[in-house]
C-alpha cells in the first residue's frame, strides 16, 4: 500500500470512524431520550385517568352506602326477615319515600337501583330495575350497553349482620366520561381499560375489541404480548401495532379491579 493509501486508511480509522461512532451513539441516545419522554408522558396520562376513575368510583360507593345503609332501608330488610307483614308494609312505604328522594340527588348516574335478599331475590327496585334474580357477585362489573353493575352488601352497623345487597346499574359515563377517556399522548395515542374481574375489555377506541377477552388485545391479533406484562401496580412496555412501535404505560387499580 502506498504512503497516501496508508494515510487515508489511518485517517479513516482515527478520524472518520470515531465521528461515525459518535453519530450512531448520539442517534441511539436520542432514540432513548424520545422513548423515555413518551414513557413519562403516557405514565402521566395514565395516572390522571386512574385518579379520576378512583375518585368517581368512591362517589358511587358513597351513594350506595347512602341508599343501602340507612334506617329506612335496614328496617325494610329487618321486617322482611322476621316476616312482619304489617311492619313490612310500613317499612316499605318509608323506604320508598326515602329512596325516591335520595335518587333525586344521585339518580342521574344510574339506570336502576335494586335491593336484594341474601339469596339474591328481588326485594325492592327503582328505575329500570326489573324483578329477575340474576345478580353480579361482590363488587362485580359487567359492561352491557353502556352500563356497569356495582354490588355492595347491606349490613347492620352494630351487629355486622348482612341482610342482602344493593345493586346499582351505573351509567358508563358516570365512571368514565369521554373527557377522561380522550386523555392520551400524541395524535395516535389512545386509552384502553381492562376489567380484571371478568377478563373483558371495558374501553377501546376500536369497537371490535369492546367486551372481548383480554387475550384478544394481548394475543396474536393484537399487541402480541404475554398477559404478565400487566402485572404489578404500574409500569411501561412497548409493542408493535400496524407496523409502528408504540409505548404504553399502565396502572392497576384495586377497586375497581381495572387496569
Amino acid at each position: 500500500m502506498s504512503l497516501r493509501g496508508k494515510l487515508l486508511a489511518l485517517f479513516s480509522i482515527f478520524g472518520v470512524l470515531p465521528v461515525v461512532a459518535l453519530g450512531v451513539y448520539g442517534y441511539l441516545r436520542s432514540l432513548d431520550s424520545v422513548d423515555e419522554l413518551i414513557r413519562v408522558r403516557t405514565a402521566e396520562s395514565t395516572a390522571r385517568i386512574a385518579e379520576e376513575i378512583q375518585f368517581r368510583y368512591a362517589l358511587r360507593q358513597s351513594d350506595l352506602l347512602l341508599l343501602g345503609v340507612n334506617a329506612e332501608t335496614l328496617r325494610l330488610y329487618q321486617t322482611h326477615a322476621v316476616d312482619d307483614s304489617m311492619g313490612y308494609l310500613d317499612a316499605r312505604l318509608a323506604a320508598d319515600a326515602f329512596l325516591r328522594q335520595a335518587r333525586e340527588v344521585v339518580g342521574s348516574s344510574y339506570r336502576a337501583i335494586i335491593l336484594r335478599e341474601a339469596a339474591g331475590e328481588h326485594l325492592y327496585g327503582l328505575g329500570d330495575a326489573g324483578t329477575g334474580s340474576e345478580s353480579a357477585v361482590g363488587q362485580a362489573f359487567g359492561p352491557s350497553r353502556g352500563f356497569i353493575t356495582l354490588v355492595e352488601p347491606v349490613r347492620e352497623a352494630e351487629s355486622g349482620r348482612e341482610y342482602g345487597s344493593i345493586e346499582a346499574t351505573v351509567r358508563f359515563q358516570a365512571l368514565l366520561p369521554e373527557e377522561v377517556l380522550s386523555l392520551s399522548f400524541g395524535a395516535d395515542g389512545y386509552t384502553v381499560i381492562l376489567d380484571r374481574g371478568t377478563g373483558l375489555v371495558l374501553h377501546h377506541p376500536n369497537r371490535v375489541y369492546l367486551r372481548q377477552q383480554l387475550s384478544d388485545v394481548l394475543g396474536p391479533g393484537g399487541w402480541k404480548l404475554e398477559p404478565d406484562i400487566l402485572s404489578g401496580d404500574s409500569g411501561s412496555f412497548s409493542f408493535r401495532e400496524g407496523g409502528v412501535r408504540r409505548v404504553a404505560s399502565f396502572v392497576t387499580l384495586s377497586a375497581p379491579a381495572w387496569t
